[in-house]
């Protein structure tokens, strides 16, 4: 420690002395009761981590920040965590009829015996996550500690953002910048702190893995898409990027072993409560077909059809069919094409697969353009001449959610489903005709 560094580390002692005291306040205020001081400790601990976050992934002990712009990134830190905090007393029907439920049944049970149960649909890490706040955590604070930890994972998110727009320029202030506009990304604000779902925790994952795959680190890509998958089979919207990155040699077949060791691993404390393998490999089987309407206000093709549609099985599976088809006719162009790609348009097949799969899939939710979301902001960035397209996919995602939270249907679903075709049909056509132009391998940026 020197002289310069001294007084970054006080202000940084500073804005964690305010988040312990802040906290306790706000969410008094928000929630009209009184709130324990001790509340202030996991907000100060998620505020340290991603200041740390940050400033590792800008480089600050090697080429250091002016005191200036170290303050302001330390008030624009605390802006984004207690926009999140001040959401967090929050009710949604969700927890109070699935997560608050599912936790206090594993609460009754002795021991791991609700690991072995078929209590929820989810898959076994985010299970976990339930059975230790069930069992370590005092039951008003459930909730709390439940979404907490997404609002972490906000913040890792933000982390691969900025990330993945460090391999298209080194000025340090534009990936600043991508940190605090994935913060600022409405349905990643409201996803995690307001409606406590795990959206976050998948796609910082996925995005992870999407990092990894663009820096040839082959076994790094393939686990981070397999914790990705282990928490929201909604990894799946862009795990073709996984075979882009095979036929490109960015990974290694050889290296497949990774993805399974770590999703099988994580289903293996289940087992060994007394959960059979059967069991736990067929939650996301289980999951799909536990829906029953085409559309749950999903901004896709099939918000087209009355509302309230209930799936068939001619309906579902030819959806199921067009995906897919879509899927690989475009996989077949980019390996077709694969020897013209290069990272800036590994990031635009990316938004492609994140709005495409669920766009044309039966049984989607308000939620599930999320994973699009985010890698819409990593897409402003590189083309910011574009940006009226990760515009529609995020206005239309974010009305979806607002349609549950607020119950407020601002614009219809079937009308916002057209934002969504549009961004793809911009997305696609400016993709296939900037390919064909190209006459010589592009550079990484």
């Amino acid at each position: 420690m020197n002289k310069q560094t001294l007084p970054k580390y006080l202000l940084f002692g500073a804005a964690i002395l305010v988040c312990l005291l802040l906290t306790p306040a706000v969410l008094s205020f928000t929630s009209r009761q009184p709130v324990p001081f001790g509340t202030g400790i996991p907000v100060a601990l998620i505020y340290a981590a991603a200041a740390a976050l940050l400033f590792t992934g800008i480089g600050e002990k090697k080429r250091p920040l002016s005191i200036l712009s170290f303050t302001a990134i330390l008030v624009l830190l605390g802006l984004t965590l207690f926009t999140r905090v001040s959401l967090l007393p929050h009710v949604t029907d969700d927890f109070s009829d699935y997560l608050n439920i599912w936790m206090q049944y594993m609460l009754e049970l002795p021991g791991a015996e609700s690991l072995a149960a078929e209590i929820a649909n989810y898959n076994m890490p985010y299970l976990y996550l339930l059975f230790g706040i069930a069992k370590l955590v005092p039951y008003a604070y459930f909730m709390f500690s439940l979404k907490i930890f997404s609002v972490l994972f906000d913040f890792i998110l933000a982390y691969y953002v900025m990330k993945l727009i460090g391999l298209k320029t080194e000025n340090r202030m534009t990936g600043i910048v991508a940190f605090f506009a994935a913060l600022l990304v409405p349905s990643v604000i409201v996803n995690s702190a307001m409606w406590g779902q795990c959206d976050s925790v998948f796609s910082a994952f996925a995005l992870g893995g999407l990092y990894y795959g663009l820096q040839k680190k082959s076994r790094l890509c393939w686990a981070f898409f397999a914790l990705a998958l282990s928490f929201k089979l909604q990894t799946v919207f862009l795990m073709p990027m996984l075979i882009v990155f095979l036929f490109r040699k960015d990974i290694r077949l050889r290296d497949v072993w990774v993805f399974a060791a770590v999703f099988v691993g994580l289903l293996i404390p289940a087992m060994i409560a007394g959960r059979s393998p059967i069991s736990c490999i067929s939650v996301y089987w289980n999951q799909a077909n536990s829906y029953s309407e085409l559309s749950m206000l999903a901004p896709n093709v099939f918000a087209w059809l009355p509302q309230g549609t209930k799936s068939n099985i001619p309906v579902t599976a030819a959806g199921i069919f067009i995906a897919g088809t879509v899927v690989l006719a475009f996989l077949l162009y980019l390996y077709w094409r694969r020897d013209r790609l290069g990272t800036p348009d590994l990031v635009k097949a990316s938004l492609i697969f994140a709005v495409m799969i669920p766009f044309f899939l039966p049984l989607m939710h308000d939620r599930y353009f999320y994973l699009a979301d985010t890698v819409a902001v990593v897409f402003l960035f590189f083309e910011p001449k574009r940006w009226y397209i990760p515009a529609l996919v995020c206005i239309a995602s974010f009305l979806c959610h607002a349609a549950y939270l607020f119950d407020a249907v601002v614009i219809p679903t079937y009308v916002l489903a057209f934002f969504m075709l549009a961004a793809l049909s911009l997305l696609a056509v400016g993709f296939i005709r900037e390919t064909e132009e190209r006459k010589e391998f592009p550079s990484s940026r």
